[in-house]
């Protein structure tokens, strides 16, 4: 939602080509993380940066951050130590990270499952979403349940957590860029 918030607020000089340079990452990271109260380093998120920007462009897509995100956020490698706080590498940074926003993911799926299951139904996702995306039409609504989740929203499907949780991080973002999108028609052709 950072990500969606930045370039809706015309805060990415390269926005209308769904590209952010390294300073405007470092906002973008500091602005997504800012409700766990972790502040990222500015030497950390530029080694985080170019990492990500493949070509040495000076620019990163949006794609690639997502891609970042799946790979060093979404995608756990093993089980993190609990780490003492604040980290002191970049690598215990992103460990704790990943493991604080796994847990904050944790809480809402587990809040949500209301027969306490351990899976979440159709009927449960759909609440899920209408409760965190406050403005979603029912075409949304469907769109993230078909779409992201695999699901027939008039079936009697049920979603664990290790299927919801990356699904739903990257969804999200999607689907704030896709409302942009529509709601912003003359933006919606990238320049190249």
């Amino acid at each position: 939602m950072a990500l969606q918030k930045m370039h809706k607020e015309g805060k990415m000089s390269h926005g209308h080509l769904r590209k952010m340079n390294v300073e405007e990452f470092n906002t973008l990271m500091n602005n997504a993380y800012a409700f766990l109260g972790v502040k990222v380093d500015a030497e950390a998120a530029t080694a985080i940066f170019k990492s990500t920007d493949k070509d040495n462009d000076g620019f990163i897509t949006y794609q690639e951050y997502f891609q970042y995100m799946v790979k060093h956020i979404i995608q756990p490698k093993h089980k993190p130590e609990p780490l003492p706080v604040p980290a002191t590498t970049t690598d215990e940074a992103l460990s704790f990270l990943r493991e604080y926003l796994w847990a904050k993911v944790r809480e809402i799926y587990d809040r949500f499952d209301k027969d306490k299951n351990q899976q979440l139904s159709v009927q449960e996702l759909e609440t899920v979403i209408r409760e965190i995306f406050k403005d979603c039409s029912d075409e949304d609504i469907n769109y993230i349940i078909v779409n992201a989740f695999h699901m027939n929203p008039s079936a009697n499907g049920y979603l664990v957590f290790n299927d919801f949780a990356p699904f739903f991080i990257i969804h999200a973002a999607e689907l704030g860029l896709s409302k942009f999108t529509r709601m912003h028609p003359s933006q919606r052709s990238i320049s190249r």
